[in-house]
């Protein structure tokens, strides 16, 4: 016997921004991008200082999230802290 049907799955695809890499200006850029080619959420390393003395950046994520707010219409953004856990809200 065949296994019964179930309801359609809907897959969304995220975006990762990693704030050790970018600066604040990129990572908005990136997440404008991210939304222009569909994708329906962003998530955003929220470390407060680099891993390495190479990564020159780490910013003060919680204001980067609020410029992505501000240049974005529908993407949900989250902390990749939260977003690894899976416990949180997106912001």
């Amino acid at each position: 016997m065949a296994p019964a049907r179930t309801a359609a799955t809907t897959v969304e695809l995220g975006y990762a921004l990693s704030s050790e890499e970018h600066t604040p200006a990129d990572l908005v850029r990136h997440a404008v991008a991210a939304e222009a080619a569909g994708f329906t959420f962003a998530g955003i390393s929220d470390h407060f200082h680099p891993w390495t003395r190479t990564q020159g950046q780490s910013p003060f994520v919680w204001g980067v999230l609020g410029a992505i707010a501000q240049a974005t219409d529908a993407l949900r953004r989250m902390s990749r802290s939260l977003w690894d856990f899976g416990d949180g809200p997106g912001c």
